[in-house]
């Protein structure tokens, strides 16, 4: 391989790595462009969840870090998950959910006519 197709490589590799880490919040604003104007309310991580996966093709697992968290709207409970991120080891992907250990309030975004739907 030469020098410059391998300096390609390297940088090709490094955006893969940042877009799939992005990814979660890239989604959301894909899915839900309006979401930046529903109304702010409270809930509450139920769970913080590390797993991994392997990618066919690909020798390395990746590991995923993702929270569940619950809410309350007009007396009725729901509930919303939050890909939080996508890494290389299961440590980098623990860091990822730190910020939002079980039982911390956290402010989401909920849907103003459809309450099911919410974003983090």
């Amino acid at each position: 391989m030469t020098p410059y197709v391998l300096a390609v490589a390297m940088i090709l590799a490094v955006v893969v790595l940042s877009a799939a880490q992005k990814w979660p919040g890239i989604w959301v604003a894909l899915r839900f462009p309006e979401s930046d104007s529903w109304p702010i309310i409270s809930a509450t991580v139920e769970q913080e969840i590390v797993y991994v996966m392997a990618s066919p093709g690909h020798s390395v697992p990746s590991f995923h870090a993702e929270i569940t968290y619950s809410y309350q709207v007009s007396g009725e409970y729901y509930s919303g998950r939050y890909k939080v991120g996508v890494c290389n080891s299961e440590a980098e992907a623990e860091d990822l959910i730190k910020p939002y250990p079980k039982g911390s309030a956290l402010q989401i975004r909920v849907h103003p006519r459809k309450p099911e739907l919410s974003v983090l």
